[in-house]
């Protein structure tokens, strides 16, 4: 789930342009913050440096305005992103206090909840999200995948094709309903949702990683094998939301053990989804490992530690 622009190039450029004229203006600053995580949000870099200078650039536009909500809400998307969790909430708040209507900070505090396994106060504010902002599509995107980890794949379906009204290319719209048809067991419109992506976007990251999962599905194992290739697997491991998703992957392979790797890799950057991981489909080739059992007690334990939160 996420945020982006049409063109976020562009939109960088008119940022560093906005900052050339005045380089205290923390607004703007925080905003080129955004457009450096927003490129891992979103797919379209496996450079985790972009993390350090998304927080610099943050931090920076607090020192110019300690007010700057978008700041704030700019470093809970980065915490998210690493795995610092229990740093978002706080930044959430900053970033509400100086702007009740930003959304995209009340976005953060879903996946939060979301990765936190507390799936009713995740749903809560994806339904806050959706009421205020009808129209906010990441709103739709995120509904959309919380009803698919619930087990409700048509809910799921008929969000992201609500997202795809909007933008009938929007990678995340696309990645996301190709892998709620997966859940069905309908291949044939999974693959068809992904073709409709543009050109350009091929080789984004979120796209490629649902390509891959697909491929394995078709028994398209070598090209599969392509399609999750080293840059693939640096961007899956790098954050929150990808780690699960390569253990899907290897799960359909055959390879229980990486599968079960990307699991554990899932769970140490704060992924306590257990209700997710008992239900998902993908993942029935692991259940009779008891490594797979240790996975879930851990995620567990974690979920009733208040530090962990």
């Amino acid at each position: 789930g996420g945020t982006g622009t049409a063109n976020p190039d562009q939109a960088q450029r008119m940022i560093e342009r906005a900052l050339t004229l005045d380089p205290t203006f923390a607004a703007a600053r925080a905003e080129f913050a955004f457009t450096h995580v927003a490129k891992i949000l979103n797919g379209r870099s496996n450079d985790a440096s972009l993390f350090d200078k998304a927080e610099s650039e943050a931090r920076h536009a607090l020192r110019d305005d300690a007010r700057c909500g978008r700041a704030h809400s700019v470093l809970a998307l980065i915490y998210l992103l690493q795995g610092r969790k229990e740093l978002v909430p706080g930044e959430v708040d900053q970033a509400l206090k100086e702007n009740p209507t930003d959304a995209t900070a009340q976005g953060w505090l879903l996946h939060y909840h979301e990765f936190n396994g507390d799936y009713q106060q995740a749903r809560e504010q994806a339904d806050l999200l959706v009421r205020q902002w009808p129209l906010y599509w990441a709103a739709h995107l995120s509904l959309g995948e919380l009803l698919r980890e619930q087990g409700d794949v048509d809910g799921a379906i008929r969000e992201q094709e609500r997202v795809l009204e909007q933008d009938p290319q929007n990678v995340d719209g696309l990645t996301s309903l190709s892998r709620a048809y997966i859940d069905k067991h309908d291949l044939h419109n999974a693959r068809q949702t992904l073709e409709r992506a543009r050109k350009e976007d091929r080789e984004n990251y979120s796209l490629r990683q649902t390509w891959a999962l697909l491929l394995a599905l078709e028994g398209h194992k070598v090209p599969a094998t392509q399609e999750m290739d080293a840059g693939l697997q640096a961007y899956a491991s790098m954050q929150i939301f990808r780690p699960s998703s390569a253990a899907d992957f290897y799960a359909v392979m055959g390879d229980a053990d990486r599968a079960l790797e990307w699991l554990e890799r899932a769970v140490r950057m704060g992924g306590y989804r257990e209700e997710y991981l008992r239900r998902n489909p993908l993942l029935t080739s692991l259940r009779a490992q008891p490594r797979f059992q240790q996975i879930l007690d851990s995620v567990s334990y974690r979920r009733r530690q208040p530090t962990a939160r």
